[in-house]
């Protein structure tokens, strides 16, 4: 369960922990090496993911601009919601 617990942690969905689990259930060299190779696909698929969020956020701060102002997007997760306004 800890296992599996690691890797919805890592950011997994349920759909790719299902297509790891042979590399748990039937340990082979084979097993392990499809395992890496879907794993490897996971860090792009996370970035375009926090990419579309992004987008997401910073739609939503437009929304809520006072008139005449828009909201200037942030760049980066950690960083403020709305860096400033500027005249539209």
């Amino acid at each position: 369960m800890e296992f599996i617990q690691r890797l919805y942690t890592a950011g997994l969905s349920s759909r790719t922990i299902l297509e790891l689990m042979p590399c748990r259930d039937a340990p082979s060299d084979e097993n392990s090496d499809a395992a890496l190779e879907r794993m490897a696909l996971e860090p792009d698929r996370l970035s375009a993911h926090i990419e579309e969020l992004l987008n997401t956020r910073d739609a939503l701060d437009g929304l809520m601009a006072p008139p005449g102002r828009t909201a200037t997007p942030t760049a980066t997760p950690a960083g403020p919601r709305l860096r400033g306004l500027e005249e539209a």
